[in-house]
């Protein structure tokens, strides 16, 4: 568990699965809660509640994030791309767009850089971002994130097409001498 003065982020439990389901049912998905062919997930309880109970405790992926009135306001999560290539895919989830552009965030992507850089050695984290995803894709971009690219109209939800955007950090940008 890591206490910041606005947040405090641990390992997600099995009593945070109802609040991390309201992730999976709202109606344009999280890029990140997406699979490989860009289709939304839509877990159940149950399911959710399996993944939870599998996360490994000494190499945790999936954060939550409370705020300071230890409400949860979030997610984070790692999922790795493979360690030979020394990357893994990361996410911030909030409930409130809002959150993006508070010190909470600021707090759950610190805490990530130091797992991801630092403590994995990680080259590279990635972030999937939807066309409609604007406050993580502003928040992603203001820690150093660069695009790699957009995949055009990879996926119709709401009535229309929609792109994803990948975007990368490296670990030599985000810690500059130190890498």
């Amino acid at each position: 568990m890591i206490t910041g003065q606005h947040s405090c982020i641990r390992t997600t439990e099995l009593d945070d699965v109802a609040a991390l389901q309201r992730l999976y049912a709202l109606p344009l998905p999280p890029a990140t809660l997406m699979d490989r062919k860009r289709e939304p997930v839509r877990l159940t309880r149950v399911e959710l509640a399996e993944l939870v109970r599998r996360e490994d405790a000494s190499a945790p992926t999936l954060y939550t994030v409370e705020d300071a009135a230890g409400a949860i306001a979030g997610f984070c999560m790692f999922r790795a791309s493979g360690q030979d290539l020394a990357a893994a895919q990361a996410a911030w989830l909030f409930f409130d767009e809002a959150a993006y552009a508070s010190p909470l965030a600021d707090e759950a992507f610190l805490h990530f850089a130091h797992e991801a850089f630092v403590r994995k050695r990680l080259n590279k984290v990635t972030v999937y971002c939807a066309d409609y995803e604007e406050a993580m894709r502003r928040f992603v971009t203001a820690k150093g994130f660069q695009s790699d690219g957009v995949q055009r109209e990879v996926f119709c939800g709401g009535g229309r097409w929609h792109d994803v955007e990948c975007l990368s950090l490296f670990r030599r940008d985000f810690m500059g001498d130190e890498a």
